[in-house]
């Protein structure tokens, strides 16, 4: 998915500004959208922070594995990414949200982004990808950071890559406001709906036959199936104020191909009882 809605800025982001509120991002909301948001219940609210806490859990869990298991799938998708950057990325200041060890970023970089900052919940994925890094390889500046509350003032970027992300988040639309404030324009990823491959259906069965179970988050937010929706992708959107999207399918060559490969990229995020 593309977006976008305001012209490219050249002002590097501030990284020490406290965040504002976000009122530029819900300017544009109805009123029955704040009404619908005035309402999250304390419960809604705990089960949010639950979900976050169980995310960034996991996430740290894998981080020390990250790089020689899921990670060489999801690098030349994050390029491909930053090649469909609905803005030029030279010269540009980038947020690479949900960045994980950075991959959208270093391509940003490499592309002739003049600054790149990583966000992530992740801190323990975020000092991951420093250390995976090779010698003398540019790398974006690393913020912790959820993604619904970012600690940037308004329009700090003229680009924000979010690859496979927004599929993580509880609030989607709240996901997207952010990205809004913060940035010119969007660039996300995400798994395509329905889509599938025969080596995860067979990790799949495996896991479960040995009594795996996916984490509570994983269960509750069952990423991609909201984000990966074209029609609830752009609705949820243009509810966080973006005026263009655009939203296309493409196939990206990953250069797996050995059963190895493929199962270590899918592989559990945490050791389970009895598979080696």
């Amino acid at each position: 998915m593309v977006a976008d809605e305001r012209p490219p800025r050249s002002r590097p982001p501030d990284l020490t500004a406290p965040r504002r509120p976000n009122r530029d991002a819900g300017a544009e909301l109805t009123a029955a959208d704040r009404d619908a948001s005035a309402e999250l219940t304390a419960a809604d609210r705990d089960a949010c922070a639950e979900l976050t806490a169980g995310l960034r859990a996991a996430y740290d869990a894998a981080a020390d594995g990250w790089a020689d298991g899921p990670g060489p799938m999801y690098t030349p998708l994050a390029q491909e990414l930053a090649a469909a950057a609905p803005a030029p990325l030279a010269g540009a200041t980038v947020l690479d949200l949900g960045a994980g060890l950075g991959d959208a970023g270093r391509a940003a970089l490499a592309a002739g982004a003049r600054q790149v900052v990583a966000a992530d919940l992740s801190a323990t994925m975020l000092r991951g990808g420093a250390t995976a890094a090779r010698p003398g390889q540019p790398m974006p500046h690393p913020v912790a950071a959820d993604a619904t509350a970012l600690p940037f003032r308004d329009r700090s970027f003229d680009v924000v890559l979010a690859a496979f992300c927004l599929n993580h988040l509880a609030d989607l639309t709240a996901g997207l406001a952010e990205a809004r404030r913060v940035g010119a324009a969007l660039a996300a990823s995400m798994f395509a709906p329905g889509w599938t491959h025969p080596a995860k259906d067979a990790v799949d069965q495996v896991l479960r036959a040995f009594g795996y179970r996916p984490p509570a988050w994983h269960a509750a937010l069952n990423p991609g199936s909201r984000a990966s929706d074209p029609a609830q992708l752009t609705a949820a959107a243009a509810a966080a104020g973006f005026a263009r999207v655009q939203v296309h399918t493409a196939d990206v060559p990953t250069g797996l191909s050995t059963p190895a490969e493929l199962a270590s990229w899918h592989g559990p995020r945490r050791p389970v009882h009895g598979i080696t």
